[in-house]
C-alpha cells in the first residue's frame, strides 16, 4: 500500500502538461507594464567640446547694434575726472584678456599720454588729449574692454597685432588714438584715430562712429569676439 502511494506521488511530480518544457529560457518573457526608464544620457543635448579659450558662442551677436549706441550715447556733453585706475593697464593685459574672453568684447587699447590724467572734470566734448581720451572713455567704455598703453614707455611692448593699429596708417599721428582687437589680443579689427589737430566732440562723432561700424561688422562673423584663425589664438 505505502508502495502504491510512494509510485502514485513520483508520477505527479513528473507529470508535463502538453507544450510544458523545463527549460524557462524556451518561454516567451512576459509582457511588462512598467515605463522603460530613458537612459539620462539620451535626455541631454550633445555636447561639442569647447577650447578652454573659446566659450560658447551665441546664437546671434551678442553685440549687434551695442557698439554704434554707445558712441551715440557719448554725443552729449558731460565732464568727466579721468583716471588712469578707470581702465586695465598693460601690465594687467592677462586680467583683461580674461574679461574680454569672458563677456565676449573685444580689446580697446588706448594710446595715452600721462597728462591726460588731470584731477579736474574735463569736457568730453572739447578739443584737447584730455578731452579726447574722456570722450573714447564715454563711447566705448561699455563696449569694449579697455586697456591703457602709456606712450611714454610702454608702446614697443603692445601685442604685435596693436602694433599693427598703433603703426598703421590709420594712427592718425596723434594721441589718444585706439587699437580695437578681438578678446585674444591676436587680430586687428580697426585703428580709431584722435580726429586731427583741431578735433572735437563733433570730429570725433564721425570718426568714431566709422569706426563703430567697422567693429560692428567683424563682431556679425565674430559673435564670440575671438579671431577664427587658430593661429592667431
Amino acid at each position: 500500500m505505502v508502495i502504491c502511494v510512494l509510485m502514485l506521488a513520483v508520477s505527479v511530480w513528473f507529470y508535463k502538461p502538453p507544450g510544458s518544457s523545463s527549460d524557462a529560457s524556451s518561454q516567451p518573457a512576459p509582457e511588462s507594464t512598467a515605463p522603460v526608464a530613458t537612459p539620462a544620457s539620451a535626455l541631454r543635448p550633445s555636447a561639442t567640446p569647447l577650447s578652454l579659450n573659446r566659450p560658447a558662442v551665441p546664437q546671434v551677436p551678442y553685440f549687434k547694434g551695442r557698439i554704434l549706441a554707445g558712441v551715440n550715447s557719448a554725443k552729449s556733453g558731460e565732464h568727466v575726472v579721468m583716471r588712469l585706475d578707470s581702465a586695465f593697464s598693460l601690465s594687467q593685459i592677462e586680467a583683461a584678456k580674461a574679461k574680454a574672453i569672458r563677456e565676449h568684447k573685444p580689446l580697446g587699447f588706448l594710446m595715452v599720454w600721462g597728462q591726460f590724467f588731470d584731477p579736474k572734470a574735463v569736457d568730453s566734448r572739447a578739443q584737447g588729449g584730455g578731452e579726447g581720451l574722456a570722450h573714447f572713455y564715454r563711447a566705448f567704455r561699455n563696449t569694449l574692454v579697455l586697456v591703457y598703453v602709456r606712450h611714454e614707455t610702454e608702446l614697443g611692448l603692445v601685442p604685435e597685432a596693436v602694433k599693427k593699429g598703433f603703426n598703421g596708417p590709420d594712427e592718425g599721428g596723434f594721441a589718444p588714438n585706439m587699437a580695437v582687437v578681438d578678446a585674444t589680443a591676436s587680430e586687428l579689427i580697426v585703428e580709431i584715430p584722435y580726429g586731427g589737430a583741431k578735433s572735437n566732440g563733433t570730429v570725433r562723432d564721425g570718426v568714431f562712429t566709422a569706426g563703430a561700424q567697422k567693429i560692428e561688422q567683424w563682431l556679425s562673423t565674430h559673435p564670440d569676439a575671438l579671431s577664427q584663425n587658430p593661429a592667431k589664438r
